[in-house]
């Protein structure tokens, strides 16, 4: 993860690039979503091994921001 590489971007924007590959029961494309937390946001859906996975930890507007990104896979719709 790194702030945006386009610098009329890089201020105020990040990019994720994320491998993961695929369980034996799983096709090759899966449906995952990526939540992104703000330091000192709560986190407010669940994490652990079946829900989301911390992938690591970005700045923006040249690190004023912090950002904590975490990935859901299989993603569970919410009611």
């Amino acid at each position: 993860m790194a702030e945006h590489r386009n610098h009329e971007k890089s201020g105020n924007a990040f990019e994720v690039w994320y491998e993961r590959n695929a369980f034996p029961h799983e096709s090759e494309l899966a449906k995952v979503r990526f939540r992104i937390v703000g330091t000192g946001s709560p986190i407010t859906f669940r994490t652990g091994p079946t829900y989301a996975e911390y992938l690591g930890t970005v700045t923006t507007h040249h690190g004023l921001y912090v950002w904590h990104v975490y990935v859901e896979y299989p993603v569970v719709e919410e009611a």
